[in-house]
């Protein structure tokens, strides 16, 4: 993570594909991220991360597109 005006991101792969694209002001700059499960759903269903910043606080990221979270 990073300053920068823009961003690009290239990948290529079969099938779905998930970006997780998450802007914070600059006095919450995060240090790292990291994906989560979201119990058994692929990551075009559900996505979450794990959001750690510099203080040693912790926040989570989540988004759904299900219309029912699965076990």
């Amino acid at each position: 993570m990073s300053d920068a005006k823009y961003a690009t991101y290239v990948k290529q792969a079969k099938g779905k594909t998930t970006f997780d694209t998450l802007l914070l002001p600059a006095s919450a700059t995060a240090d790292g991220a990291a994906r989560m499960p979201v119990g058994t759903l692929p990551t075009d269903l559900a996505t979450a991360l794990d959001i750690r910043y510099g203080d040693g606080v912790r926040g989570t990221y989540y988004k759904s597109w299900a219309s029912k979270a699965e076990g």
